[in-house]
């Protein structure tokens, strides 16, 4: 995978300097910071600066899920909230934060 300056000299500061740089973090797309924390993982070099950051955007998606989850239940049958609601899903169920138990179950109840 080809990673942007950024990604080096944040990886440098976190393993090297023992600090974070959130404006580093914030020029990482996705993908790369999904590599990041991959890296990180196998390497067993911990970050509280960057996992602090990484599920901060984690968080957004959860809250997202759940007001979603919320319009649904209130009987808001609209196809933009059903193909959103399955988009996050599958990106949360990707990056780990559901079993796959939990992933066919939620499924399964919103009707996905």
């Amino acid at each position: 995978m080809l990673v942007t300056h950024a990604f080096v000299d944040l990886w440098r500061m976190i393993e090297e300097d023992k600090s974070f740089d959130k404006a580093l973090f914030d020029l990482l797309d996705e993908p790369e910071r999904d590599f990041m924390k991959y890296c990180l993982n196998k390497c067993k070099i911990t970050s509280r600066g960057f996992e602090s950051a990484y599920n901060q955007l984690l968080d957004g998606l959860v809250k997202r899920l759940k007001m979603l989850e919320g319009a649904k239940n209130i009987g808001d049958d609209s196809p933009l909230i059903k193909t959103e609601l399955k988009s996050i899903l599958d990106k949360l169920y990707e990056k780990g934060v559901f079993s796959t138990s939990y992933y066919s179950q939620f499924k399964r109840l919103m009707k996905l």
